[in-house]
């Protein structure tokens, strides 16, 4: 909608926007449900109100629903104050009717009393780029019930959330498949999950034949569901009091969590009685330890409740306290007193530049308010979120640009929000300088010359850089062991075990049957790879294995080469070929050809017969020459028993 308000024009159709108003309500009170309700009146203005009793009514409704009002004018004329639109507006002074500027006049006395806005249709858009607040959500409370100070004594209370913290909106899963093939609905992905065997990730293992394990140690304790009902913590929903004390002893930094307010329910005696207890620990100076149990079976919660009065109001502030186990305690070298060094500890001039420095950046008195006076920068409630702003940035840009890839630059507003605030670094210009004089740093050269960066055992196998030599015994533990003139690294340790080509890492399975020295998997190796490949192209939706199937017969090729077995690779192409080519498949094939994946000729491998005018050929042509075919198909099975070549059917049947 917002990407055509600016191309409204007015029109020559009466309509009484009264009505526009009504069916809004109509609509939202059927269809809205429980979440905010907000209706975008789009007008000018024009166009006679016949009925103006119905205003009254129609305010009394918003007011009683909660719906906000949001009112896009075209060619209103702006109040005092409001800047003018920078293309001139279509309809001159001259032109304005006394109608349209009276409904412009009530329109406004309509927002103000419903807390809508009224915004001019070239700034619909540009308000758009503002920073967005987040939602007020309904206050919905997480707790009722009884603040138990005894046995015999308690108080009924709710509480509510005061501060917890926003993360980024949930994205939504869409299938591909389906917004490409354009069909209707919401293209909504629906996820399902399966769990696998390590061992053989092709076993799928019911969930009722799994059950929990919990660490001890090295061993796993396993836990069936009722061992697990055991193990749960048997509780009550309540808040009791543990008892009082001084605020100073409940340090700030032990907060844990959100923050939430805890009131008393709606009864004269309950209102009495937080009260009394608000003021009286003001008062003292004091704070109460509580235990909180939300719901039944949860968890039980150490807290505080600190007291808050206001003009209107008295109310607890609650605060998550730590357990023993939650708190780290790390002992780091003092900064001042006995056994530090006299060079370390600062003298008078440092001790004075650093309070100037403090003085200066102060943000007590950062700011200025409308009249001029000094004022508190920075408060929370004018602070946003840049992380936040950005994605909603982002998101409205690819909303109204949708084929334009690149996202948009970060917002100047955003950007302020990023870095300390300009106006208190240029007043704190000379402080700073000053500080920066007084404590020179410098970075050592030791520090410099140390590589710090962090190695890690998967990058040295990924660069192939990490090799481990052997040093065995005969007498001299700096004799290296060494066969076949190759070192012993951690590839060849790890991959001593594989045995057979799993779809996980089909290629390092490849590769590790190759380098087998203690049984020849040669054949093995290249049977599952080529049944593997054929697997991933009849299985992928759409084309989301191909690529992976191109590497493996990448991987393939190169493995027959290497042990000079191209005829079970040129057997294995061909059958691609005749399974793919025109027909279901038929842009898996496309796609070998533009890899240029051919048969293997005696240029690159002596044990071919495949010239490499034939190899070309097959990449274009349906089939080779039969009468070379033939010749080929004896010549294979002739160098050795069961060397590899399968027909479609045995391929086929090691998919199973």
């Amino acid at each position: 909608m917002l990407t055509k308000v600016e191309e409204i024009t007015p029109g020559n159709a009466q309509a009484d926007l009264i009505d526009a108003l009504i069916v809004g309500m109509d609509l939202l009170v059927k269809r809205g449900g429980s979440s905010a309700k907000r209706i975008f009146l789009v007008t000018n203005a024009g166009g006679e109100i016949k009925e103006e009793e119905d205003i009254k009514i129609i305010i009394t409704q918003l007011e009683a629903k909660d719906v906000k009002l949001n009112l896009i004018g075209i060619d209103f004329l702006p109040l005092e104050g409001e800047e003018e639109p920078k293309k001139t507006s279509q309809i001159s002074q001259s032109e304005r009717t006394a109608t349209k500027t009276y409904n412009e006049k009530l329109l406004r006395v309509i927002c103000k009393k419903v807390g809508g806005v009224v915004v001019p249709a070239h700034r619909a858009l540009e308000m758009m780029s503002y920073f967005r607040s987040m939602k007020q959500p309904k206050a919905t409370s997480t707790f009722r019930g009884n603040f138990e100070i005894s046995p015999v004594l308690s108080i009924p209370v709710w509480s509510y959330l005061k501060t917890a913290a926003v993360s980024l909106p949930t994205l939504s899963k869409l299938s591909k498949v389906s917004i490409d093939s354009e069909l209707d609905g919401d293209h909504k992905a629906q996820i399902q999950h399966s769990l696998h065997s390590r061992d053989d990730p092709d076993l799928e293992i019911p969930k009722s034949e799994m059950i929990k394990g919990f660490k001890y140690g090295r061993t796993l304790v396993p836990f069936s569901e009722i061992d697990v009902e055991v193990l749960e913590y048997k509780t009550e929903a309540c808040l009791q009091l543990i008892g009082f004390t001084d605020a100073a002893s409940v340090p700030r930094h032990h907060y844990l969590g959100r923050t939430e307010y805890v009131v008393p329910m709606a009864d004269p005696h309950a209102v009495m009685a937080i009260s009394a207890l608000v003021h009286a620990m003001a008062e003292t100076n004091s704070v109460a330890i509580v235990r909180w149990v939300k719901r039944n079976k949860g968890s039980p919660v150490l807290g505080v409740l600190t007291p808050n009065i206001k003009i209107d109001s008295e109310f607890f502030y609650f605060n998550k306290l730590p357990f023993a186990e939650d708190i780290r305690q790390y002992m780091f070298a003092p900064l001042l007193g006995e056994g530090v060094k006299k060079e370390y500890i600062p003298n008078q001039a440092q001790l004075d530049a650093t309070e100037d420095l403090i003085r200066a950046m102060d943000l007590e008195k950062a700011s200025h308010n409308e009249d001029g006076e000094p004022s508190e920068a920075l408060k929370p409630k004018h602070m946003f979120n840049p992380v936040l702003q950005y994605f909603y940035q982002t998101l409205q840009f690819m909303a109204l640009h949708p084929e334009r890839p690149a996202p948009p630059p970060v917002d100047p507003l955003i950007e302020e929000h990023m870095s300390p605030p300009s106006q208190i670094l240029e007043k704190a210009e000379n402080e700073i300088k000053n500080f920066k004089e007084l404590f020179p740093l410098e970075i050592s050269q030791k520090i410099q010359e140390k590589d710090n960066k962090r190695r890690f055992w998967s990058e040295a196998f990924l660069n192939d850089d990490l090799k481990l030599d052997s040093y065995v015994g005969g007498g001299s533990s700096n004799k290296k062991f060494k066969a076949g003139n190759e070192d012993l690294s951690l590839e060849s340790i790890i991959s001593g075990g594989v045995d057979s080509v799993g779809p996980v890492k089909p290629i390092e399975d490849f590769k590790a049957m190759f380098k087998r020295r203690d049984m020849d998997l040669v054949d093995k190796a290249i049977t599952e790879m080529s049944a593997l490949i054929l697997k991933l192209v009849h299985e992928s939706v759409q084309k989301s294995y191909y690529k992976k199937a191109i590497d493996c017969i990448e991987c393939l090729r190169s493995g027959c080469m290497q042990e000079e077995e191209s005829s079970q690779f040129n057997s294995f192409i061909q059958q691609v070929k005749k399974f793919f080519k025109d027909k279901r498949r038929h842009d898996f094939w496309q796609l070998l050809v533009a890899h240029r994946i051919t048969l293997i000729s005696y240029e690159e491998s002596d044990d071919s017969e495949v010239s490499p005018e034939e190899a070309q050929e097959f990449l274009q042509s349906d089939t080779i020459d039969e009468e070379k075919e033939e010749e080929k198909k004896k010549t294979t099975s002739s160098s050795s028993e069961g060397d590899g070549e399968h027909d479609a059917e045995s391929l086929f049947a090691l998919l199973e």
